[in-house]
């Protein structure tokens, strides 16, 4: 009678134990919470008693025995949580594989192309996100036609149980799939940015960063009346007129300034609208794309228009510009042509065209000395006529009362550039920002603005 109680006991209430030794007084109110009657859990209560009085050995035996189940319980969550951690990680890993197969054969209806990219995605997912990279995935393409089309991504790999080895001498499989559709989209939209990149790009971007800058450069200024107390601006003086050194070697103050770890507005500007970009890439169909132009003395061509992602602050930082001044004067009419006419937005040969135009809103030639204006609206005619949309993000000059360079060339001409940026932007599509958080609340105001209704045809499947 004891034995079957015993074994009832520890095979139905094991659980149940552990409470009781640590909390006799709350031990009813918890097996309570399980619907039990009284009279069970008195039962309950005295049979445990019995079994801790009890000196015959019994329990003991009973325990030694059950071991070998706990540990083999234990063994198996131990194991399952390995093999759900590494089949996650698989997932996300054929997930972005599939992802851009999809981008590569949409983009170039070229289904070897699309699966060897897959599988190189999943390969450098797998290298940097620690998954199992033996084995490379399936990955199939199923083209509709004109319904669009399908692509399927499968692999498998294998874990080595901690645990269950001791009893199991084999590894423990999984398998995981991923698929997503792309059907007919309700349009093909072309975003580009322009943006400023002058030397008013290169301020130091915070007033703790510019009384910074202006502290390391005041020892290379003295007696210069232009910056008598230290240079807030990167780029705008050379060598010819401060010489800043690094190791005894002197270089320019964008230099100097990059040496010293100072952030400049540029950089900001960088880093936001690389996450914008992300952005679209990541929540807009494959049937939008993306290019980027920089202005400054000259307009430069920083990514031509595409629906793959690519890394902004790599492709901006490998400009080769002259970054004195602003040239939108010539810049614009150049970027007109390079855009062409927006279209109805019913193929990829006639998409529909935005243009972003991010800027403080200055002009300045450096070609005949130093002329500094105000942007003009009529920059933007060219663009408008073209049917292109136009977005404007205005970054208002930041104070800099005490610099010469602002003061003289800078500062006229700020009361005008709002009025001309506000005339060039479309209809509901001006805004300005100054701080970093700011700019980028902006930015996906402007770019939501622009795809809004536009269908999500890149969807996963499963």
């Amino acid at each position: 009678m004891r034995i079957n109680s015993v074994f009832t006991l520890v095979l139905t209430f094991h659980g149940f134990l552990p409470l009781y030794l640590v909390f006799p007084d709350q031990y009813s109110t918890v097996v309570g919470s399980v619907d039990m009657t009284k009279k069970t859990i008195n039962r309950l209560n005295g049979l445990i008693r019995n079994y801790a009085r009890d000196k015959s050995g019994q329990f003991a035996i009973l325990f030694s025995g059950s071991s070998f189940l706990i540990l083999m319980v234990t063994g198996f969550a131990i194991d399952h949580s390995s093999v759900t951690h590494t089949k996650s990680k698989a997932q996300n890993a054929l997930d972005a594989s599939v992802m851009a197969a999809a981008r590569i054969y949409q983009l170039e209806e070229n289904q070897g192309k699309a699966r060897l990219f897959g599988q190189d995605v999943y390969d450098e997912h797998c290298a940097n996100h620690g998954c199992d990279r033996s084995n490379a995935p399936v990955i199939s393409i199923a083209d509709g036609g004109t319904d669009g089309f399908t692509v399927s991504g499968q692999v498998s790999g294998a874990v080595d149980p901690y645990i269950l080895d001791i009893v199991i001498d084999k590894k423990l499989t999984y398998s995981v799939e991923s698929e997503v559709s792309f059907g007919e989209a309700s349009g093909y939209n072309d975003i580009y940015f322009i943006l400023d990149w002058s030397a008013s790009l290169g301020i130091a971007a915070t007033p703790a960063e510019m009384q910074t800058l202006k502290d390391l450069t005041a020892p290379y200024v003295s007696g210069m009346a232009a910056a008598a107390d230290g240079c807030a601006f990167a780029c705008h003086f050379d060598e010819s007129f401060i010489q800043p050194e690094i190791g005894g070697t002197v270089v320019t103050t964008y230099e100097f300034a990059r040496a010293n770890g100072i952030n400049l507005r540029e950089d900001e500007l960088a880093d936001v609208t690389e996450q914008i970009i992300d952005q679209i890439f990541t929540e807009a169909s494959l049937t939008t794309r993306v290019g980027v132009y920089a202005v400054s003395d000259s307009l430069a061509k920083v990514e031509e228009v595409t629906n793959i992602p690519f890394d902004l602050s790599t492709s901006l930082n490998g400009l080769a510009l002259d970054k004195h001044g602003t040239r939108f004067d010539t810049a614009m009419p150049s970027v007109t042509m390079q855009i062409g006419a927006s279209g109805g937005g019913t193929s990829q040969n006639d998409t529909k065209k935005f243009a972003v135009l991010v800027t403080d809103g200055l002009n300045n030639n450096y070609s005949a000395g130093i002329i500094t204006g105000p942007f003009q609206s009529s920059y933007c005619d060219g663009l408008k006529s073209n049917g292109v949309e136009i977005a404007v993000l205005h970054l208002p000059y930041p104070d800099l009362n005490g610099q010469a360079w602002y003061e003289w060339f800078a500062e006229p001409h700020l009361p005008a550039t709002q009025s001309a940026l506000e005339a060039c932007a479309s209809d509901g599509l001006y805004f300005q920002a100054s701080e970093t958080n700011d700019i980028l609340g902006a930015l996906e105001a402007i770019t939501e603005g622009l795809i809004e209704g536009e269908a999500q045809e890149l969807a996963f499947v499963k």
